[in-house]
């Protein structure tokens, strides 16, 4: 039986109408299901100070044009607290909502967009959210195994010339015998991708891509072959809902 997921939503708006507007749009279609809990901010800051005492959550909705530190610089922190946290930008500027920021947060939303917009988004984020709670693997010595989320493996390499993978995970890395298309059988989700016939990846924790490589959290890079590079991509856009 799967366990009951409570998804923690951070918003942050410095305009107090927009902000109250944002919990409706996403409190109406959240707290019905009890599936939700929704944290108001007023500015970066605030979030900042709860994130130092230990607080913890799954997604953040932020304005991008904040007074003080702005939304992107506040993601960015964010980014670097906790990797796994899905971010959505609000912002009134069109310029923003461009492809060359997309692989940088799940969806940009033009604030005229929001009332249609926002709540769709937040549903479909807090069933991958979900998801991800209840897919795990057990790893480790076989007298003393752990068990890792899916949601924090960050990927999973095939050592060179020997039957033994290696999986990076948030908790540090684990090895175990056996080949990359085990591994594959047993992280059967969409949010792994395979970069080559050695490395299997987490989209969740890719920051960027630029020519052959992908840049991930923490400040891994790995390489993508020729051959891959057009599936990437279209798995990294209909990931991210950018496709």
């Amino acid at each position: 039986m799967e366990e009951r997921v409570v998804v923690k939503i951070a918003i942050v708006d410095d305009e107090k109408m927009v902000l109250e507007l944002e919990y409706d749009c996403i409190g109406k279609v959240m707290y019905a299901k009890g599936e939700a809990e929704i944290f108001q901010f007023a500015n970066a800051e605030e979030m900042i100070e709860d994130i130092n005492q230990g607080m913890e959550f799954d997604v953040l909705v932020t304005d991008i044009e904040l007074s003080g530190m702005n939304g992107l610089e506040l993601g960015k922190l964010v980014r670097r607290k906790m990797p796994g946290c899905y971010l959505v930008f609000l912002t009134s500027l069109s310029e923003f909502a461009v492809d060359s920021y997309r692989l940088e947060a799940y969806q940009y939303i033009l604030k005229n967009e929001m009332e249609e917009r926002l709540p769709l988004i937040m549903e479909r984020l807090v069933e991958k959210v979900k998801k991800e709670r209840n897919h795990f693997v057990m790893l480790g010595l076989e007298n003393k195994k752990q068990k890792v989320y899916f949601r924090d493996i960050l990927y999973v390499q095939k050592d060179k010339g020997r039957k033994y993978v290696t999986y990076m995970t948030k908790m540090g890395s684990f090895r175990e015998r056996g080949m990359l298309k085990e591994a594959i059988e047993k992280l059967d989700s969409p949010m792994f991708l395979l970069a080559d016939r050695s490395c299997i990846i987490n989209m969740r924790y890719i920051e960027k891509m630029s020519g052959y490589t992908l840049y991930l959290e923490g400040g891994y890079e790995l390489a993508i072959t020729r051959a891959r590079m057009k599936s990437v991509k279209e798995m990294l856009n209909r990931y991210w809902g950018c496709g």
